[in-house]
């Protein structure tokens, strides 16, 4: 009996619901609405669908139909930016679509649909059906939208979008997406939202394709200040904050390299060093261990180094925006007989290695773990791996010098690698990275030195390459033939 009375109860509810009379509908929908805005901040695709549901039950108050259709809709677009299949996107991007057209003819003065429907139209383009019939739908959408409030901010975020995404010779290009996101900024300031139910998102997102544009461009600072603005409206923007500025940051503070980061000059012999940043306006250094500054020498060719120093290197994109400093310490050292001490007298041709199993994000200690195969092989070569990822395998042996001499060893690897010669770590290019190649000179007698070479992969590309070269030796893969075990 006392359930029948609660399912009487309930049905009373949903009837009075229905009927209009329930004052919380509103608040529901803010509540919502700050739900689906974490929710993008995460990018989590079980979140959207959580918030789906959520803007779907208040169907039943009967009330703003329209406006809670574009909600669910925006919630069907964000679901579809997570799915791999083209026919999932294809799935959700329809069902918003159906939603808000429906929401335009349910209220054709509301433009926030138009806006929205015009740019799910602009996304099934890249799911390739019938691009020509979508596009001349996206653009009197939108001409419907701007002629309702052509004031609204989404208006240009989206024709920004649109436009950076489109080649210049169809129409679009960098400038006038710039030139849109101009508009859409200076609308969101005069933007005053009188009803917190209605759309107000955007705004941060729009100083992120800002940023996108500049650092497409290279130029950094401007790509820095429009990231910084986008945080500063929005500081837990998930994508920005997790994805893209920390690559950004990469090429914004790091990003500088020297070739070869360091090494030994025989006397009365040079070393030339090459310096390179991608993007920087210019570069300083100093060879006697201050710090850089911008008044410090500019490289403009490479430096010729034929004495012990250290050399920094800071690269500048104006006077108050720099990298970190990069340092390099060169020494000059006699050529000796070789002093390393060998523990046999019988070699065989070719390197002995340990094969490893494991998840690192950095070369590991390998003695903390167990060997899954060890035996020998001719040279260095990825070959001996039983996966495509998550290993490692450690190198060892012996390299034949022929002639003594200043070698410069090349060291490129996808992901990370170390090279030791004769117990010393000459190269480290460790960490998870596409392919980089990183060099050092070592003055080496005539003779057998010892060499063990790291290496891991974490997942999708990879490589691994040794290379030296020589006053007498043209920069070369080193021949399998020298190396003995």
């Amino acid at each position: 009996m006392k359930k029948i009375s609660l399912l009487l109860l309930l049905c009373s509810l949903v009837i009075i619901c229905s009927e209009g009379n329930c004052d919380n509908l509103d608040e529901e929908i803010v509540k919502n609405k700050v739900f689906l805005k974490q929710s993008y901040n995460d990018f989590n695709q079980n979140l959207f669908f959580t918030s789906k549901a959520q803007f779907e039950r208040l169907l039943s108050f009967n009330k703003k139909i329209y406006l809670l259709n574009y909600y669910i809709a925006l919630s069907d677009l964000y679901i579809s930016l997570t799915k791999d299949s083209k026919d999932e996107k294809e799935k959700y991007l329809n069902q918003g679509i159906e939603l808000l057209e429906e929401s335009c003819v349910l209220n054709k003065d509301f433009s926030e649909s138009y806006v929205l429907l015009a740019y799910i139209y602009n996304l099934k383009v890249s799911c390739g059906d019938d691009p020509v019939s979508l596009m001349k739908k996206a653009t009197v959408t939108l001409k419907t939208a701007e002629k309702i409030a052509p004031n609204n901010p989404r208006l240009y975020y989206l024709r920004g979008i649109s436009n950076m995404y489109t080649p210049e010779v169809f129409g679009g290009g960098l400038d006038k997406a710039l030139a849109d996101f101009n508009l859409a900024i200076l609308n969101f300031k005069k933007y005053k939202i009188t009803d917190n139910t209605l759309p107000d998102w955007g705004f941060d997102e729009t100083y992120y394709y800002m940023a996108q544009i500049y650092e497409r461009q290279n130029d950094i600072v401007k790509a820095d200040f429009y990231y910084s603005k986008s945080f500063e409206i929005n500081p837990n923007f998930g994508l920005l904050k997790n994805i893209t500025y920390p690559k950004f940051s990469l090429k914004r503070f790091k990003g500088i390299s020297i070739s070869p980061l360091g090494g030994e000059i025989l006397p009365d012999n040079n070393l030339i060093v090459v310096i390179k940043h991608l993007v920087a306006k210019e570069i300083r250094y100093t060879l006697d261990g201050s710090d850089p500054e911008y008044n410090s020498s500019k490289y403009t060719s490479p430096i010729t180094i034929d004495k012990s120093c250290v050399l920094k290197v800071r690269a500048f994109f104006d006077e108050e925006h720099f990298t970190d400093i990069l340092s390099a310490n060169y020494v000059v050292k006699k050529l000796v007989d070789n002093q390393y001490k060998l523990e046999k007298s019988n070699f065989s041709s070719g390197l002995s290695y340990s094969y490893y199993e494991e998840t690192w994000k950095n070369l590991p200690d390998f003695k903390l773990y167990k060997e899954i195969k060890s035996s020998t092989v001719k040279g260095i070569s990825l070959d001996v791996r039983k996966r495509e990822s998550n290993f490692g395998i450690v190198y060892n042996g012996f390299l034949e010098i022929l002639e003594g001499d200043a070698y410069c060893f090349y060291l490129t690897s996808d992901d990370g690698s170390k090279l030791y010669i004769d117990d010393e770590l000459v190269i480290v290019n460790d960490g998870i990275h596409d392919s980089m190649t990183l060099a050092f000179q070592k003055v080496l007698s005539k003779g057998k030195h010892k060499i063990r070479l790291e290496y891991f992969q974490r997942g999708a590309d990879m490589s691994l390459k040794l290379e030296y070269e020589s006053k007498k030796i043209k920069r070369q893969v080193i021949p399998n033939s020298f190396f003995l075990y």
